[in-house]
């Protein structure tokens, strides 16, 4: 009867079951794509567009029938391209003529001079000029007294105007006033333990707080370590790895350890100065968390389509910003090309411990497999970057995701002693800190000390010629097909190396 009843139900042996195609990915990324587009490469297109793009997406939504689900994603992407076209001629803008300035800004840099100081300022608040939007960051050349360090809130009047050399807005200050200095500010306890520090300390400032102007900053640049120093979402996710660590043995409920990384999050956020990198992060890490409490497994793209879309929302002008840019063609290699080859990784070496293997060669295989899936992760997100890097600076850094790989353990290890630094020498600057304060900088003398390291290999900075545009836009199709064997890695990294040999 069992027998009987099983001959029934699996199909016959000469019977072909076609096989089932593959599923699509959710609308979100469609819309996310057809938003960035829009807004960075269709232009102004005023109220027509954005009726277009209203019509396109009510068509999507009600009378598409169910069937035609590439059709549905299809005319998604191309309504919210017409909405970005439609948001790129309404977003404020930044009048590039010469005009008079006045407005209250927080200094990022600062750069002496004998009689004078270059000043990177952000968070401006302009109370007349800068047109319609002021820059999320803009260049001052100030007068040298008082002299003014990362932190400080400071007032500024003078002439806007577009540096002939570099193509960039700068203010050429003729009156500053200083509205309050960082020892007076929100973060003056965070100032009070950076400032314990006998060395490095404006590298510190920038790694732990985001400000500061590092001395060692080409060195970074040379060896292809400059985005260690940007507090970007690497940082927030090392930051909530030792958070999530510490909840582990503190807290055994998961809910609430879920509830205190959100909030983690967002203090994280504040005490960076919340740079766009880190905003684009933040969104990504609560979706995610959400989703996990949710119950809910998020698609690989749907949580940096999230952000992507808030952010554009939020101000639809930073999509032509090179760190905007940067930031979310990384994620995109990460979480596409990056977690392919993780995958195919774990599947072809997955390099795990027996039952009885020692404890010394469980951790040997511990760290070879760190080492290989960030490899792997830094040479997507390097790939996923090399065509902004080229057409915006001209320079290309082969051996990146290998210095990267060789850095991220001390940048660990710094973040998390001066994270621990900051909240126990600022609150309380005259404790017994000291043998905390040796670990920071011992860690961060050997991140200097990596940087040189990368900057002294051969070929460590290159400079490359800007690309075209199509080959812009048809690069990030290498990323999105999945790895499904050796013979596809192989294809997909010839299709790399022929690709970079013909630009």
């Amino acid at each position: 009867m069992t027998m009987s009843l099983m001959a029934e139900t699996l199909p016959a042996a000469d019977t072909q079951v076609p096989p089932s195609p593959p599923p699509l990915s959710p609308p979100l990324p469609w819309a996310a794509a057809g938003l960035l587009a829009g807004t960075l490469l269709l232009g102004p297109l005023g109220l027509a567009g954005a009726l277009g793009g209203l019509a396109l997406l009510l068509l999507a939504v009600v009378p598409l029938p169910p069937a035609m689900p590439l059709a549905r994603r299809l005319l998604i992407a191309l309504a919210l391209a017409l909405l970005g076209g439609w948001l790129g001629s309404i977003a404020p803008r930044t009048s590039l003529e010469p005009h008079l300035v006045d407005g209250d800004a927080t200094v990022i840099r600062s750069y002496q001079w004998a009689w004078s100081q270059g000043l990177l300022v952000g968070e401006i608040e302009a109370r007349r000029g800068l047109g319609r939007r002021p820059p999320s960051r803009l260049f001052v050349f100030a007068p040298s007294q008082p002299r003014l360090r990362p932190g400080d809130r400071v007032a500024l009047r003078g002439l806007h105007e577009v540096c002939a050399q570099r193509q960039r807005p700068q203010l050429r200050a003729v009156e500053m006033e200083v509205l309050a200095w960082r020892e007076q500010g929100s973060r003056a306890w965070a100032w009070r333990a950076i400032d314990g520090l006998r060395r490095h300390q404006d590298l510190a400032s920038r790694l732990l707080l985001g400000v500061g102007s590092a001395a060692e900053g080409m060195v970074f640049r040379d060896g292809g370590l400059l985005h260690l120093l940007a507090v970007s979402g690497l940082h927030l996710g090392l930051a909530l790895a030792l958070m999530a660590l510490l909840l582990r043995v503190w807290c055994p409920s998961w809910l609430l350890r879920q509830m205190v990384l959100m909030a983690w999050c967002g203090g994280y956020l504040w005490l960076t100065g919340s740079a766009l990198s880190t905003r684009r992060a933040a969104v990504m890490v609560v979706a995610v968390l959400l989703a996990q409490i949710c119950g809910r497994r998020p698609h690989r793209l749907t949580s940096l389509s999230l952000a992507v879309i808030i952010l554009i929302l939020w101000d639809p002008s930073q999509v032509h910003e090179l760190g905007f840019q940067l930031s979310v063609a990384a994620v995109f290699g990460i979480v596409t090309l990056g977690r392919e080859l993780v995958a195919w990784r774990q599947r072809s070496w997955p390099l795990r411990p027996l039952v009885l293997d020692s404890l010394s060669w469980r951790l040997l295989l511990h760290a070879l497999r760190s080492a290989v899936d960030g490899l792997l992760i830094g040479l997507s997100a390097t790939l996923a970057v090399m065509p902004l890097l080229a057409t915006h600076l001209g320079r290309i850094h082969p051996w990146a995701p290998l210095a990267t790989v060789v850095a991220t353990p001390v940048l660990t290890l710094v973040l998390g002693v001066g994270l621990v630094v900051l909240f126990i020498a600022g609150p309380w600057p005259h404790g017994p800190w000291h043998g905390a304060y040796l670990l920071l900088e011992w860690a961060l003398d050997a991140l200097v000390a990596i940087a040189h390291w990368g900057a002294s290999w051969p070929g460590a900075s290159l400079a490359a010629d800007p690309w075209p545009l199509g080959a812009v836009m048809i690069w990030p199709l290498l990323f999105i097909l999945r790895l499904h064997d050796h013979l596809d890695v192989l294809l997909r990294m010839a299709a790399v190396v022929v690709v970079l040999l013909l630009l």
